[in-house]
This record gives C-alpha cells, structure tokens and sequence, in this order.
C-alpha cells in the first residue's frame, strides 16, 4: 500500500481466513465493488476477487457484440471459477470446465472435462467447433 498513489482501483485478488473476516470490507465497498468469493479450501482459506462494478465478463461480452454487432445468443463462453459467472450467464452457451466452481457447475448450460484432459477441445467438438 505504500505504492498506492490514488489511481483507481478496478480490480484486487485477495485471500482470507475465512469468510466471517470479509463481511466488514464487504459491507464498507458493496456499492462500488462486486466481491467475487470462491470456495473455501481445505484449510479455510477463502480466494476472492474485488471487481468494480462497471467492469465484469458479462459486461465485456455483451460491449463486444454490440461493437461486433452479433448477438449475444450467438456466443459461448467457457469458465471455470466463480468471476466467470457473469460471462456464462450473458453468452447464449456457458460452459463450466470440469473440476471448477461447483456453483459455477449449476448454472452452466454445459460441463466438459477439464483442460487438463482436453477439455476446451472436448467442449468445442461438442459444440459442433470443430
């Protein structure tokens, strides 16, 4: 924080002990930021995004077909954590890779295997890509 010089912030990754100690900066940022919580490991500790919230995946799509002129029912998009919900939900197709988000899991129109496994390319071959 010594380096901070007042830019903007759009964004921040963080990692908690939990996530009772996030409901203060949550309550204190919640009109200017969207948090972003991933699941708790097994060792308690919770990963997290700070978003602004002008800026998000879904956002980015829906801006890109507007300026490509395409729409949005035409689109899929992949993911894998919870910061990709927004862009599964605004892409016509949303695809979770397998071994994400198991919340991610259930709102996706689809689950392949993991990229570890070839899954962008199972996905794809699926989708008719290919």
């Amino acid at each position: 924080m010594s380096e901070y010089d007042g830019e903007p912030i759009y964004g921040m990754a963080f990692m908690s002990r939990g996530a009772g100690r996030l409901k203060k900066p949550m309550e204190l940022l919640q009109e200017e930021f969207d948090f972003c919580i991933q699941d708790e490991d097994a060792c308690g500790i919770v990963n997290g995004e700070l978003s602004s919230k002008a800026f998000d995946k879904g956002k980015a799509v829906e801006r890109l077909c507007s300026f490509l002129g395409v729409s949005g029912a035409d689109t899929i998009a992949f993911g894998d954590s919870m910061n990709d919900m927004e862009m599964l939900q605004a892409a016509g197709i949303g695809v979770c890779m397998s071994g994400g988000s198991p919340a991610l899991m259930q709102i996706a129109d689809m689950v392949c295997p993991p990229v570890t496994e070839d899954g962008l390319c199972r996905g794809f071959e699926k989708l008719g890509l290919l």
